[in-house]
């Protein structure tokens, strides 16, 4: 299965709508970004639509998944065993490439190029804005961890959390501020939340209440077992935990 064909499901409509409905009387958003992934078009659509006066959703390739080329449709497990194989040979995590897609250079690229570019034009608005970006697990840990390195010219940090390195749930909300300071050239971002699921709590609750089907479970998703052992073989390598930790959402 393609990431175009992964739709979203009623389940994920309810998670986005139960996102907007706890940010509608906090926040009004300025602006709204989507991957062109329709799945998150329609999460973006579900959380702005609760506002009063909602924002122009703008479609953006640049935030959309990495491009996984020879492993779109691969049982999660196989992927896992490809993983721990290049973690073996001394490989990072973060600089492995995907053969027949999209390379590290491009992928870690376009995302800073989206930062930069609403980075350079908060800085030019007259007036604070709030912006929504809807974008997908694995890239945006990418973009929160890079902050720290592939990113750092991009803006500072104050208060980096290593929570960023986590695995981010569908609809989990992470939000901070980016400040201007006289004299300096990079902004500065501040964390208030990461990967916050608070929303969720009682829409999980009265999913389970009631029998209903509650988060999808992947098509190709390796049992608890075969989880437990990839997991351990992967502990097992000498700096491979810092290096998957968050990355490998089996």
């Amino acid at each position: 299965m393609s990431p175009e064909d992964d739709v979203i499901t009623d389940f994920g409509r309810k998670q986005a709508t139960a996102l907007g409905e706890s940010l509608k009387d906090v926040v009004k958003f300025t602006r709204a970004y989507a991957s062109t992934y329709q799945r998150a078009y329609e999460t973006a659509n579900g959380v702005i639509s609760c506002q009063s006066s909602p924002p122009e959703l703008k479609k953006d390739p640049r935030i959309r998944e990495r491009e996984m080329g020879d492993l779109v449709g691969l049982p999660a497990k196989q992927i896992g065993m490809l993983v721990l194989g290049k973690l073996k040979e001394g490989e990072k995590f973060d600089e492995m490439e995907v053969p027949g897609g999209e390379t590290v250079a491009e992928y870690t690229g376009r995302i800073h190029g989206f930062f930069k570019e609403l980075f350079d034009e908060l800085r030019q608005s007259e007036t604070p804005e709030t912006v929504l970006i809807v974008s997908h697990g694995l890239m945006m840990r990418r973009f929160l961890v890079g902050l720290e390195g592939t990113f750092e010219d991009l803006c500072s940090v104050s208060n980096f959390s290593p929570k960023c390195r986590s695995v981010i749930e569908n609809t989990a909300c992470t939000t901070f501020t980016v400040e201007y300071p006289e004299n300096q050239q990079k902004p500065v971002v501040t964390f208030l939340k990461v990967h916050d699921t608070e929303h969720l709590q009682e829409l999980n609750r009265q999913a389970e209440a009631n029998g209903e089907e509650g988060p999808k479970q992947a098509k190709f998703a390796i049992n608890e077992e075969e989880k437990k052992k990839l997991v351990q073989m992967i502990l097992s390598i000498p700096g491979a935990k810092e290096q998957a930790s968050g990355c490998i959402q089996v």
